[in-house]
C-alpha cells in the first residue's frame, strides 16, 4: 500500500497546493526512482474523478506502481524535499 500525503482540505489542485505552501518543483516524468535529485523525494499527484492523490514515490515498486503503461489517469510529478514529504504523512 502507498504512503499519501496530507493536503489539509485540498481535495482537487494537490499539485499546485504542495507547490505554492510547500516548495515542491514541477518536473518531467523520472525515467526511474533513482533519478529523484539529491535530498528530494519523488511525489506523483494522481487525478482521480473526485480528488487527487499525492503518492510519495519512496522505492522501485511504487514508483513502478504510478508509472504503470495501463494507468491512464493523469500524473504531475514534483520533487520536494524529502523531510517536508515525511512530515505530511
Amino acid at each position: 500500500m502507498g504512503k499519501y500525503l496530507k493536503t489539509e482540505d485540498v481535495i482537487q489542485g494537490k499539485a499546485d497546493y504542495l507547490v505554492e505552501k510547500h516548495e515542491a518543483t514541477v518536473i518531467e516524468r523520472p525515467d526511474s526512482f533513482e533519478s529523484a535529485p539529491e535530498g528530494k523525494a519523488l511525489v506523483a499527484v494522481v487525478s482521480n474523478p473526485d480528488f487527487d492523490a499525492a503518492a510519495w514515490c519512496y522505492d522501485d515498486i511504487e514508483f513502478g506502481r504510478m508509472t504503470s503503461p495501463r494507468d491512464i489517469r493523469t500524473v504531475v510529478w514534483l520533487a520536494m524535499d524529502i523531510e517536508k514529504v515525511k512530515d505530511l504523512l
